[in-house]
């Protein structure tokens, strides 16, 4: 379940070999802070 304060965006910061990999980086403020990242390999 995805919260409707989650939002996904592109890590930067990562390594170009990550970035080409797509990195869905999750950011949750629901409760504190909160971070979650998955990677999608397509």
């Amino acid at each position: 379940m995805v919260s409707p304060r989650s939002r996904q965006v592109i890590f930067k910061s990562a390594p170009p070999e990550m970035l080409n990999n797509k990195i869905n980086f999750t950011v949750i403020n629901d409760e504190g802070n909160r971070w979650g990242f998955s990677t999608v390999v397509n």
